[in-house]
């Protein structure tokens, strides 16, 4: 049996959602706009309270789901939906920003400690990040309790350099391009958009980036990016228009994601999308079978990606 790695870079990132405040800006008791609020996946406080030298948030015992931040990076953080949300003024973001520059450092030595070959770089806007390995530590990913290890030491990186993406930007919907690179040739093992898409990888695609870049997992065979509009969204469905020029599914007007079937389980949808939101599905285009009261065509895409971040041209490292 071929074994398959899909490196979820984060599995507490790959859910669907539907609905979920969004960044906000608010004035302080003197009347002055500098307190925003963002938005982080929940595995961003794993990272946080990991290090032992310096816990900036605590769990306070008297409210669930509350925490205490550090005065130096935060004035409230809480978890809600399965997100983490922290309201700082510009002060203390640039502060935070700060310190997960260092937490990547040290995790980046430490990877180096454990290979010298594992070497992570993401780029000066924090848009794109590569992670470089030789085949022992590709190896390990499909090793027992190594696995585990080894998406820990994913997990943390992506998470990093993702909150400075969102810090940088003031936008918690936005994503990062990860390349793996295969150490040994120089070649890309794979890539995607992280948090909209994992990064699955498998021994056909190492021997593959032996020689040449991997563009597509071959666990993906058969799939390709479509562009869509969406036409309607609600806590049970998303109805999709496809563009004309669509590979699949031209002579359909409309398809549907039900989201409360087993198709929407691994999608991570952005809780901001919105009717009239151009996407890029990656589809296989193929119909989903499922029950429900209408006669749109059901689909079962891996990923949902808004277009404004759909990379026109490879970001540099």
């Amino acid at each position: 049996m071929r074994k398959i790695l899909a490196v979820m870079l984060s599995v507490a990132m790959i859910f669907v959602m539907t609905a979920c405040a969004g960044d906000s800006t608010e004035e302080n008791g003197d009347g002055n706009q500098d307190l925003t609020e963002y938005r982080f996946s929940s595995t961003y406080v794993l990272v946080l309270r990991d290090k032992d030298e310096e816990d900036i948030l605590n769990y306070d015992q008297a409210v669930e789901d509350v925490f205490g931040i550090d005065a130096q990076y935060g004035q409230e953080a809480h978890l809600e939906d399965n997100f983490l949300f922290i309201k700082a003024t510009v002060e203390q973001k640039n502060a935070l920003i700060d310190h997960n520059d260092e937490l990547l450092k040290q995790f980046s030595e430490q990877l180096s400690q454990k290979n010298e070959a594992y070497k992570v770089e993401y780029s000066k806007d924090y848009s794109a990040m590569k992670i470089h390995m030789d085949y022992e530590e590709f190896e390990k990913a499909f090793s027992g309790g190594e696995m585990f290890d080894f998406g820990l030491d994913i997990m943390s990186v992506t998470s990093l350099v993702l909150a400075n993406r969102v810090l940088s930007n003031a936008d918690s919907s936005d994503c990062i391009e990860v390349e793996i690179i295969n150490a040994d040739s120089g070649f890309v093992v794979n890539k995607g958009l992280f948090p909209y898409e994992s990064i699955n990888m498998t021994y056909e695609d190492w021997q593959k980036s032996q020689s040449e870049d991997v563009t597509s997992s071959s666990e993906l065979e058969g799939y390709d990016r479509i562009k869509a509009t969406i036409t309607e969204i609600t806590d049970e469905k998303i109805i999709f228009e496809p563009a004309d020029d669509a590979k699949f599914y031209a002579d359909d007007d409309r398809l549907e994601l039900c989201l409360d079937s087993v198709y929407a389980d691994d999608v991570y949808l952005d809780c901001q999308l919105s009717a009239g939101e151009e996407v890029v599905l990656n589809v296989d285009g193929k119909y989903a079978l499922h029950e429900d009261q209408d006669d749109i065509p059901d689909i079962a895409p891996v990923s949902v990606i808004p277009a404004k971040y759909f990379p026109e041209d490879a970001k540099k490292v």
